[in-house]
């Protein structure tokens, strides 16, 4: 993908959301983009309750995106608004972090390493242990050592077999609280989905003029259609596969609970 963004002159966002602490052989997620995302919501890997960073090489981007995410414009090293380069003056969304929630994310950073290498040790337990189960295949991971490891996804013949290996795991004790998506089918993945975003689907704008579906940039694609069958292999995942959390904090014990219960469904539910 960077290939082509860069052989098109088009800038690259690099989703690293979910991903902070991984990598692909050898090179640290956020360094494929010219602008790398990161989240530091409750359920990622390092977090400080809410928030997120953003990370580019190019200085041009970074002021832009710093002027927009705060008030419109760069800030010089005082840390003052500098409104003198008209490339950066521009509306900003106040969209600072915290001191509070800085500090905290300052704090998890430096446990980073050892956070995701917890969850991958953790995960990679439990999938080579239920290697052997004919009819439970896995996600494809390019780079398992460089895997952050916050989920084991399993893959089934249909939906059918999905649905009832999951309502097993469940009845098994694999489940957080009420609610919660430690352990569910993928169809329980909510707006995660293309399909099921009501606001891509319907390709809704922040502007009365429609932007940027209405950009003249995008008028070759004017009559695209996000619902579902887009990306049939995209749906596939969607039917036919489950996610199970893997917490940093999981014992030998737990590791082991989890297998078992694994081992068990798969021989009531896949014979």
């Amino acid at each position: 993908i960077a290939q082509i963004a860069k052989s098109h002159g088009v800038y690259l966002l690099e989703d690293c959301a979910q991903a902070a602490g991984a990598s692909l052989n050898g090179h640290p997620v956020g360094t494929f983009g010219d602008i790398a995302i990161f989240s530091f919501q409750l359920n990622k890997n390092m977090t400080s309750g809410d928030g997120g960073m953003m990370m580019c090489h190019d200085e041009h981007l970074f002021k832009r995106c710093f002027a927009i995410h705060d008030l419109g414009y760069a800030r010089n090293s005082e840390g003052r608004l500098d409104p003198s380069e008209e490339a950066f003056q521009l509306w900003g969304v106040g969209a600072r972090m915290s001191e509070l929630a800085g500090a905290m994310a300052l704090a998890q950073f430096r446990k980073l390493d050892q956070i995701t290498g917890a969850m991958r040790t953790a995960k990679w337990r439990i999938r080579e242990q239920l290697s052997d189960i004919a009819g439970l295949g896995f996600r494809e991971i390019p780079d398992p050592k460089g895997d952050s490891g916050p989920f084991l996804v399993t893959t089934y013949a249909n939906q059918e077999l999905r649905d009832h290996f999951v309502d097993a795991l469940r009845a098994e004790g694999i489940r957080g609280p009420e609610g919660s998506l430690t352990c569910i089918k993928m169809s329980e993945w909510g707006m995660h989905w293309y399909f099921n975003n009501p606001s891509l689907v319907q390709k809704r704008s922040l502007s009365s003029d429609g932007f940027p579906w209405t950009h003249p940039a995008n008028a070759f694609n004017a009559d695209m259609n996000y619902e579902r069958g887009l990306l049939p292999s995209c749906d596939k995942h969607h039917d036919c596969g489950a996610l199970m959390a893997v917490a940093s904090s999981l014992t030998d014990r737990d590791i082991d609970d989890i297998v078992t219960a694994y081992r068990k469904v798969a021989r009531i539910v896949l014979g």
